[in-house]
């Protein structure tokens, strides 16, 4: 019995650990409360290995002979310890093919990630449209209070354009 060779790409991420949606809203983020590092890298790691990201990568690369749950059994994403790396491992019969694979997944991570911002964001942008309409109905708002919350109210918008950008 002759085994096919078995090639595997490998890519690394960068985790941000940053909330940039709950710290423009001023709103402590609940997930940094007593939660360490090596434990959001692991959570992002889970979601870096869902159908969803397997599917688009599959789909960007036009591959149809392989499933999302195949390409899920080939595929290990690990934290990286005492970084904030997400490393990426596919494995396939075809060196170039692995390579591919493993690129494209990790950069279908981040894309899948910064939708989940993007989201996180428009929440936090919902929120403080909310509050500056209901600090406009009480004529005793203040003015300062008015202008900070549209302050982060246009901070919040530049970012969902930036993030917006990265997904194009």
């Amino acid at each position: 019995l002759i085994q096919a060779p078995a090639y595997q790409g490998q890519a690394d991420v960068l985790l941000s650990q940053k909330n940039l949606a709950n710290s423009l809203a001023n709103v402590q983020d609940p997930s940094a409360q007593g939660v360490n590092a090596e434990r959001v890298a692991q959570t992002q790691a889970e979601l870096a290995q869902t159908p969803i990201v397997a599917r688009n990568t599959l789909n960007a690369l036009h591959i149809t002979d392989v499933t999302p749950t195949q390409l899920l059994e080939r595929t290990d994403v690990s934290s990286s310890q005492n970084s904030d790396i997400l490393v990426f491992k596919i494995t396939d019969e075809d060196q170039v093919r692995a390579r591919q694979l493993v690129n494209e997944y990790a950069l279908q991570y981040t894309l899948f990630r910064t939708k989940l911002d993007t989201a996180s964001i428009s929440r936090a942008l919902s929120e403080v449209d909310k509050q500056i309409s209901r600090d406009a109905r009480n004529a005793a708002a203040s003015g300062s209070l008015k202008r900070t919350l549209e302050d982060k109210r246009e901070q919040l918008r530049q970012r969902k354009a930036e993030l917006a950008d990265r997904i194009r």
